[in-house]
């Protein structure tokens, strides 16, 4: 789960040692996780017993709690919240597209790609406040010419030709910024 051998935390050390609150919050924010609260609960009754090692131990839990079956795996959104933690994505992205501000020359364009939706919201949220211009020095705009005026907001989705050739792309939103 982690992205280098440089992240310290591991999903072990999250599992069998974060409380019960802070487990539900990592599963409902980064997971959407509608069984969040549950699936903590019954982590933590598990954990009391035996440590939680394996992915295999993990999946048994979820599944456990999760006994409707849908499209995706049971455990899909727990182990994406999870890896999302790990690798502290969140504010990784927000750190990013900060320091963005202070590299991207005039014409110059920030490409972003989310698969979250808290990740998306944080990359709107971002670039509506950089064209708003609140930052004097340095004037961004989202990428969209349609007309001489400007239009915010423009969203690129993948088509169902490419879902049906890459399913992960199914979630993905892809947002431009221009600097003028």
């Amino acid at each position: 789960m982690r992205f280098g051998q440089s992240i310290e935390r591991s999903c072990k050390e999250i599992v069998n040692t974060y409380s019960e609150k802070d487990l539900k919050r990592i599963f409902k924010d980064y997971g959407d996780e509608k069984y969040s609260s549950k699936i903590a609960k019954k982590i933590i009754i598990e954990r009391d017993k035996t440590e939680i090692i394996t992915t295999n131990q993990l999946v048994e839990i979820i599944a456990s709690v999760k006994k409707i079956r849908k499209k995706i795996h049971p455990a899909t959104q727990v182990f994406q919240a999870l890896r999302m933690e790990v690798n502290d994505e969140i504010r990784n992205l927000q750190s990013c597209i900060e320091a963005s501000k202070k590299i991207l020359k005039q014409g110059g364009r920030l490409v972003v790609i989310s698969f979250h939706s808290l990740e998306d919201k944080i990359v709107k949220s971002a670039f509506k406040y950089l064209d708003k211009a609140h930052e004097k020095d340095i004037p961004l705009r989202e990428d969209q010419v349609d007309t001489p005026e400007y239009k915010m907001s423009k969203i690129f989705t993948p088509k169902q030709e490419e879902i049906h050739f890459n399913p992960r792309s199914r979630s993905s939103k892809l947002r431009v910024i221009e600097k003028l």
